[in-house]
């Protein structure tokens, strides 16, 4: 009798101990999962393009996209196909130049297809969250970026730009289903290259390069405000809401990046600048205004060695004024308005075979040249039939009295083809 009662406590202790070892595992588990969500929205990154094995690694999750039929699951794993490859960019920036230009050549490869599949199963929910998940991926390649060699790093802002057109094109379809929401993301994705303007203020290098990625989100702004229709955002009209979107953006624009931004970006600040101010009702510049003098920062003070007097300017002798007839006033002609210049296509997405109609129209210009995906001299406004073979980027140039301002659109072309075998392992 003692000896079942004995076995009884046993089991019960076990029992026990066995709950509050589950417990504590997935109180851990809980805390783990927070502590990466929270640290890191990118999955762990395994084989690298350093691998001689990572060509494996491609070819069975390319294998494993064909087999799939459900759009579901195929957007799910195209979604975690270009997380992995940007993970991968991550962990080699500033290691591996050609490793990190080929993983994100990879990733670049992916996005057009996860973009078309998300817009093929028409569920705003997920289209939402892949459209956001563009506005994540550019705080990660802000950090890439970071990390790379300045005169290395060309392939990584091609690729904040790749990113940047495809979430506005997709904007563009996902306006005709949500276009409330399409607001809320195009206003998110804004603010947040303009907190990223705002970090990188002091450093001339990345303010100039967050200076172009705002600059290309406000481009769109007439257009969305012309063609998205919505009564009300957050319960704004459209106008009003970005209105209290770009407050306060002026005076960074005009503060710490107008001081240290390179002066070919001048008539880009310059559009950005008069783009705020009209959402703000007031009239636009004509010129930015003269650069501040230069002011000796304080740590700079601190470097003067205490009781060492600053050197006296010795004066040079004053010539002798000579009267001078006075020229006659003449009037300073007005600036030339800065260009504008809009391309789009539709549709945006084809299969192979099939063509889509480019259409291009611009203001203040006298001339257009097409790069990319076609070429050669081109009207200031027009149309074309196009028939890509592969996703392609098209670029028009447009150049006027008052400067010159260029945009690019992509044509994505779905085809997927299963990949070759591997070859058999050398011995």
């Amino acid at each position: 009798m003692l000896m079942y009662a004995t076995i009884d406590l046993v089991g019960l202790f076990v029992n026990i101990s066995s709950y509050i070892k589950v417990f504590m595992l997935a109180a851990a588990l809980m805390i783990g999962v927070v502590y990466v969500y929270a640290a890191s929205p990118l999955p762990e990154s395994g084989l690298t393009p350093e691998s001689p094995f990572y060509f494996l690694d491609i070819w069975d999750e390319t294998v494993r996209l064909f087999f799939t039929r459900s759009d579901s699951v195929r957007l799910t794993r195209y979604i975690q196909r270009v997380s992995e490859r940007l993970s991968e960019t991550d962990k080699l920036a500033g290691r591996g130049i050609a490793a990190t230009q080929k993983a994100l050549e990879l990733y670049r490869a992916d996005l057009p297809q996860m973009y078309a599949v998300a817009e093929r199963m028409d569920n705003r929910e997920r289209i939402a969250n892949v459209l956001r998940m563009a506005t994540d991926h550019l705080a990660v390649l802000d950090h890439i970026s970071e990390r790379t060699d300045v005169e290395k790093k060309r392939f990584v802002l091609a690729t904040k730009e790749f990113v940047i057109n495809q979430q506005l094109q997709t904007l563009e379809s996902f306006e005709r289903v949500n276009a409330e929401e399409a607001y809320r993301i195009y206003a998110d994705a804004l603010e947040r290259r303009m907190a990223r303007l705002r970090e990188v203020a002091i450093d001339k290098q990345n303010n100039n390069e967050a200076l172009r990625e705002y600059a290309a989100y406000l481009s769109e702004l007439e257009k969305i405000l012309r063609e998205w229709e919505t009564l009300t955002v957050n319960g704004l009209p459209p106008a009003t809401f970005l209105e209290v979107t770009v407050r306060g953006h002026e005076a960074t624009l005009l503060g710490p990046v107008f001081e240290r931004v390179s002066p070919i970006l001048n008539s880009e600040l310059l559009l950005a600048i008069n783009y705020v101010r009209g959402l703000s009702g007031l009239a636009p510049l004509e010129k930015l205004p003269p650069r501040a003098p230069y002011t000796m920062p304080e740590d700079e003070k601190d470097a003067v060695i205490p009781g060492m007097p600053l050197p006296t300017p010795i004066p040079s002798p004053q010539p002798i004024p000579i009267p001078q007839p006075i020229p006659e006033q003449t009037p300073t002609p007005a600036p030339s308005p800065a260009p504008t210049v809009l391309l789009s296509r539709s549709p945006s997405t084809i299969s192979q075979g099939n063509s889509s109609t480019l259409s291009w129209s611009s203001t203040n210009t006298t001339s257009c040249t097409a790069s990319g995906g076609w070429s050669g001299p081109k009207a200031t406004s027009g149309s074309l039939v196009v028939t890509p073979s592969l996703t392609t980027v098209y670029t028009i140039s447009c150049t006027g009295a008052g400067g010159n301002l260029s945009r690019s659109t992509t044509i994505t072309v779905t085809t997927l083809s299963l990949p070759p075998p591997p070859p058999p392992p050398a011995f």
